[in-house]
């Protein structure tokens, strides 16, 4: 949310469950979408933007794709980058065909290294402007298995260890 309002994003929707959904709201987000309620995703998506979609990062994929592409804008980008909700999707031929969807598949292995030392610069000047802010859980080598254990049921967060 914070990186999509960062490069210019008039509105942000956020899509979640559990804990992240609540973390989405906290980062910025203008709307949240609960998507532990399979029944309620599309009344969710279409209420959090009901013009549709411009631009849709999709960190889960699986069997929530086809909900997102359906409320996508006619030449929509679509930007995939994650599967935490499955590596595979089933997608609807004439909604991707009819909506002239722009499908744009990123990852590390991908992107030179040039371009990923470029954006962790950019990255690290927007939190240190107070731009961007990271959950973090500080830890010491010692504490490792406890600290692992805590954030298993926390919030998800960024861990740093130190000796």
């Amino acid at each position: 949310m914070q990186s999509a309002r960062i490069l210019g994003a008039d509105r942000v929707v956020g899509a979640a469950r559990g804990k992240a959904l609540e973390q989405a709201a906290d980062r910025g987000a203008d709307a949240v979408v609960d998507l532990a309620n399979d029944r309620a995703i599309d009344v969710g998506l279409a209420a959090a933007a009901p013009g549709g979609y411009d631009v849709i990062v999709d960190y889960l994929w699986g069997g929530l794709a086809p909900y997102a592409m359906n409320h996508a804008n006619l030449g929509a980008r679509y930007i995939q980058v994650g599967s935490s909700a499955g590596p595979t999707a089933t997608i609807n031929a004439p909604a991707f065909r009819n909506k002239l969807l722009t499908l744009v598949g990123r990852g590390l292995a991908g992107t030179p290294a040039e371009v990923r030392r470029s954006a962790y610069v950019q990255l690290v000047r927007h939190a240190i402007d107070g731009k961007l802010s990271l959950d973090l859980e500080q830890t010491q080598l010692d504490d490792i298995s406890q600290t692992w254990e805590h954030l298993k049921t926390g919030a998800p967060r960024k861990l740093v260890v130190t000796p």
